[in-house]
């Protein structure tokens, strides 16, 4: 599954294993160049989540959620 997080003036990728199986944590940069966390991606059941954390909120058709899981061609 590919991932894509938007920003006002970049784009990041990226790639989760086919094998649907661990955790990741996906960083990005702040206006001053401070790593920060965004999102946790982790496998469960056999399918990826997203949970939500101090910096990131996840929305998806107007409303919350503290955790989702992951579907090809959906924004959050």
């Amino acid at each position: 599954m590919l991932l894509y997080i938007i920003h006002l003036d970049k784009i990041y990728d990226f790639h989760l294993s086919n094998d649907i199986s661990g955790k990741y944590i996906l960083t990005d940069f702040d206006q001053l160049g401070v790593k920060r966390n965004l999102v946790n991606i982790e496998a469960i059941n056999n399918k990826w989540y997203m949970f939500e954390n101090n910096n990131v909120k996840i929305k998806k058709n107007g409303q919350k959620h503290e955790s989702i899981a992951l579907e090809p061609y959906n924004f959050y």
